[in-house]
């Protein structure tokens, strides 16, 4: 079975303002923000924060506050300073209970028609509460305080599918050149000439086109974007629309933002900088010709290769394996043909560092492919054991609960082609995907071989069906039909293998040049 095949994985970031006010409140310093505020139940209240940190007549409508508020206001502007009650929009200076256009309503019907199909053939329905109820909502909303522009629709389609936490679903549009518009630009792509990658609770620039419109270089990092930092700032980057998957696991979500923070980035949104010197400063996004660049991989470069052996001075040989797919294939090519392709291609590889003293197989951003191939590697490894990891198969559409057929296993068998008793060690991220979820799987299951890096993808299905909807535009929907657990019987779609080190590149090592995860896994395997 074909786990995964080379797809690209995509993303957006929605523009949000997030309001905070201080004020007193008993003789104590309190600084408390409105959204805190109005999500509080009754017995939150333990005073009037709207008096007592100043909101009444802040120029903002605060339909939260107990007291009738002066702010609020039949009467708006949209971009002045009175604005309108939650479920009221401002129309021709007038707050009232919004209506959808009919451009809009069928912008409505597009999107659920989406969600609908995602339901139809995901294996993956029974597991996850999907929260349809308030994604109609937010579909809605999103389309009708827009302004019927193809943008918005873009969003909507992007909260749809956000709202499966499946790795292998995706949306992009069916004429993938409109996927380079600054609008619903490729996820972990650059439109900009900069890329990034968490550093806890950051985004580092890793690396960098010369002259780059933001002028920034590696080893900077992004504090904040749009006033909001950390986990609030992976969460609303992830809601920019692109054309690209969903997110299976906290792991893939923060990567994904990270490398598709300068892909959708509106015009005009404020970053908070802290420079590689130790100085801050803030910049807005300036209207950019694109200068596209791959932020897949840790520090960029051509990866459109099937595996590559890097031998070090030190008798350490590094076996970069982007994809277990190969490269050459054309769609014409069977199951036995396309495993012989690839696994010529790590054969090859390997052949190159087996009589090293250790080996590194780098699976960062390894976009997946052939699992056996990966199971295959992973039981020639030092240590491994005869193990099932991973039972299976093909939901059959429409069946409620989930019925399954096709159905098969994944184990690791000691021996084989790529038996090796030296040292080895393996780099893993976040958009480790697929068959090298599988491959990381085996690792930690089946051997005591270390990991390092970070969390993988968790996303362990595969591609299956692909419909259309719309016209124009049209969009792809790609959709994950298989279900899959583990030998212990627990679904393992989300599930993330964590590293036994966990490493995130360093901003001084990465304005050197240096790969802080590679750097560690040498000094481990050299202990």
């Amino acid at each position: 079975m074909i786990a995964s095949t080379d797809g690209l994985r995509w993303f957006w970031v929605w523009f949000v303002v997030l309001l905070l006010n201080s004020g007193c409140s008993s003789g104590q310093d309190l600084v408390i923000s409105k959204v805190q505020v109005g999500q509080f139940d009754d017995d939150q209240w333990l005073e009037d924060y709207c008096q007592t940190q100043g909101w009444y007549q802040d120029g903002v409508c605060d339909g939260f506050c107990p007291l009738p508020e002066p702010d609020c206001s039949e009467e708006c502007a949209p971009l002045g300073t009175l604005h309108c009650q939650d479920g009221l929009v401002c129309i021709e200076g007038e707050c009232v209970v919004p209506s959808p256009s009919a451009n809009q309503q069928t912008q409505i019907d597009l999107v659920q028609e989406a969600i609908d199909q995602m339901l139809y053939y995901t294996g993956w329905v029974d597991d996850f509460d999907l929260g349809l109820e308030d994604l109609a909502d937010q579909v809605w909303w999103t389309i009708v305080e827009g302004d019927e522009s193809d943008s918005y629709l873009y969003q909507a389609m992007r909260l749809a599918l956000l709202a499966f936490p499946v790795g292998h679903q995706v949306i992009y549009l069916a004429d993938t050149n409109l996927c380079s518009q600054k609008e619903m630009f490729w996820q972990s792509a650059s439109r900009l000439g900069v890329c990034a990658r968490p550093y806890g609770d950051d985004f580092v620039i890793t690396h960098v086109l010369d002259g780059n419109p933001l002028g920034l270089q590696a080893g900077d990092r992004i504090r904040a974007v749009a006033g909001l930092s950390g986990t609030d700032m992976v969460e609303e980057v992830l809601r920019y629309p692109v054309c690209g998957s969903a997110s299976a696991s906290p792991a893939n979500r923060r990567i994904a933002a990270a490398t598709s923070l300068f892909s959708s980035i509106p015009e005009g949104t404020r970053l908070d900088i802290v420079h590689i010197d130790g100085s801050q400063s803030q910049l807005e996004i300036p209207p950019a010709e694109i200068s596209y660049l791959d932020c897949r991989y840790p520090r960029g470069g051509d990866m459109w290769f099937n595996a590559r052996t890097t031998l070090l001075a030190n008798d350490i040989a590094v076996i970069t394996l982007p994809r277990l797919y190969p490269t050459q294939a054309t769609g014409n090519e069977g199951y036995d043909e396309l495993i012989d392709m690839m696994k010529s291609s790590v054969q090859e590889a390997f052949d190159q560092a087996k009589h090293a003293q250790g080996i590194i197989w780098d699976l960062r951003a390894n976009v997946g492919g052939i699992t056996p191939i990966g199971l295959e590697i992973v039981g020639g490894m030092p240590t491994a054991r005869a193990q099932t990891i991973a039972f299976g198969g093909r939901r059959i559409p429409g069946s409620k609960p989930v019925t399954l057929t096709n159905e098969f296993e994944y184990a690791v068998q000691p021996g084989g082609d790529f038996s090796y008793q030296g040292k080895v060690a393996v780099l893993a991220d976040g958009l480790s995907v697929s068959a090298a979820d599988y491959f990381l799987l085996a690792i930690a299951e089946a051997t005591d071989v270390p990991i390092i890096g970070t969390g993988a993808a968790g996303a362990y299905g595969g591609s299956g069906f692909t419909v259309t909807v719309g016209n124009d535009p049209s969009f792809i929907i790609g959709i994950d039909p298989y279900r899959i657990e583990d030998a212990q019987g627990q679904v393992l779609e989300g599930y993330t293998v964590d590293p036994h080190r966990f490493v995130e590149q360093d901003p001084e090592d990465l304005s050197q040049g240096i790969d802080t995860q590679l750097q560690a896994a040498i000094a481990l395997l050299l202990e």
